[in-house]
């Protein structure tokens, strides 16, 4: 399996504005990327908004990061986390955490809420003629918003969009991409390979069988498994540093 590889300025688009979702694009902003976060939610946090309050108590360890925290504290010296062995729960995690994230500076500009994805096609799928800045992409991302219907160029496109009882994961075969009703990709290799068997800037897990397309967070892992944020810290790394032919490659290394 040849890796893909996708140098800054590149463009990405996220579908989905969860702790994964909003990670990456944090992750992808800071080394280069433009980024562009679509959910269809009023509010950031993905799944975090869909459940009562309390069923989501959690240590706030398990859903925070250093990249996270360190912009946080860029954007304001006076930013005072939770402990890190706090419990928190969804709306407390949202309000002290995941909403302040979304609005410092790599971020603010690129979170896009009220947007539904209609569909991504391959750009020579798309039925009109591309425009200039369309015309070497990757991706066409049509997305419907409180503007109306657009259209985002994309040179890959994350679905971080989470699995949840009520929207399983999906890896049926589709004619295009990716539709609203069908879902993603199907897996490249036909299955989830066990966590003992992913190394650096291995990718199986992620990747689908439309190259440039993958899967992150509780969308690649399915209903039933009881992850957080920081299992997606990994996938986010082991992408990033297949982008860049880097295997050891880490972000977070270097932030404090």
């Amino acid at each position: 399996m040849e890796n893909e590889l996708l140098e800054p300025p590149a463009s990405i688009v996220i579908i989905g504005a969860g702790p994964v979702g909003l990670e990456a694009a944090l992750y992808a902003r800071t080394m280069g990327y433009r980024v562009t976060v679509i959910d269809r939610g009023a509010r950031v946090g993905g799944e975090v908004c869909s459940v009562a309050a309390g069923s989501t108590q959690r240590p706030f360890r398990l859903g925070c990061s250093r990249l996270g925290l360190a912009a946080l504290r860029t954007q304001d010296p006076s930013y005072a986390p939770p402990a890190m062995e706090e419990v928190l729960d969804g709306d407390t995690y949202l309000r002290r955490y995941l909403e302040p994230l979304s609005h410092v500076d790599l971020l603010a500009d690129a979170v896009r809420l009220n947007c539904q994805v209609r569909q991504v096609l391959r750009n020579a799928e798309y039925d009109s003629a591309p425009e200039d800045d369309d015309e070497h992409c990757e991706f066409i991302v049509e997305v419907e918003g409180p503007a109306g219907v657009e259209r985002l160029p994309a040179d890959a496109v994350l679905d971080v969009g989470g699995a949840t009882i009520e929207r399983p994961n999906y890896w049926g075969e589709l004619g295009g991409v990716w539709d609203s009703k069908a879902g993603t990709p199907a897996r490249e290799e036909g299955g989830l390979p066990p966590d003992d068997a992913i190394g650096p800037a291995d990718c199986r897990d992620i990747r689908t069988s439309t190259p440039y397309f993958y899967v992150l967070g509780g969308r690649s892992w399915g209903p039933g498994h009881k992850r957080f944020l920081i299992h997606g810290l990994d996938q986010i790394c082991r992408l990033f540093a297949m982008f860049s032919e880097r295997p050891e490659f880490d972000l977070y290394r270097s932030v404090r």
